[in-house]
């Protein structure tokens, strides 16, 4: 055989072993082409799927802030409305006029004197309404209340309340102002009131 001729064999088997390694890589190429892109598309999806899981949850939450933002301000305009009201009570019960106020406060201080000797606080206006002759008779009160001698002082301390009575004496204190009152009648109603205006 010629040198040509084996130089063309050669360069034959090799052109033919050249076009199965190409059309080979080609395949596998194309394998490997599908497999990238068979897990990008699985990758995207689960992406997709977390963005929406992501997207539901920040919707699920922004309705549950507004919801709950929605219940505060109602809680918070309820709680304004019942503060109105309560302070307009207050406000009338503060301005009772002196023939209702004075007798109030006596029957507070016969029904909640903690024993009969006892120093009353007062307000400046109503200190005046309790003169000897008052004292006295308040005095007789608590001392048939309590079975023995009673004895009363009017403190000339400033009183730090609206109206009603602060009482000292040996054995306790008793807080019978109408801040005082008005919050143990608060505590006591609320939630009838409430419900009376709320439903």
């Amino acid at each position: 055989m010629s040198t040509q001729a084996l130089i063309d064999k050669i360069i034959r088997t090799a052109e033919g072993e050249a076009e199965v390694i190409t059309d080979e890589i080609l395949k596998r190429a194309g394998e490997a082409e599908r497999i990238i892109l068979g897990k990008a598309d699985a990758e995207c999806a689960e992406i997709t799927k977390a963005a929406e899981e992501k997207a539901a949850q920040i919707k699920r939450t922004s309705a549950l802030l507004s919801e709950l933002e929605a219940r505060k301000a109602s809680l918070h305009a309820k709680r304004e409305i019942m503060d109105e009201a309560y302070a307009s009570a207050f406000g009338r019960l503060a301005m009772l006029d002196t023939e209702k106020r004075i007798p109030f406060i006596r029957a507070l201080i016969v029904k909640y004197a903690p024993d009969p000797v006892i120093t009353l606080t007062l307000t400046e206006v109503d200190r005046r309404y309790f003169d000897e002759a008052a004292v006295g008779s308040l005095e007789a009160e608590l001392s048939g209340k309590f079975g023995k001698p009673s004895r009363i002082t009017v403190s000339d301390k400033p009183a730090k309340f609206k109206g009603g009575v602060f009482m000292e004496s040996a054995s306790s204190d008793v807080d019978a102002s109408f801040e005082a009152l008005f919050e143990e009648l608060r505590r006591d109603t609320e939630a009838e009131v409430s419900r009376i205006l709320f439903g």
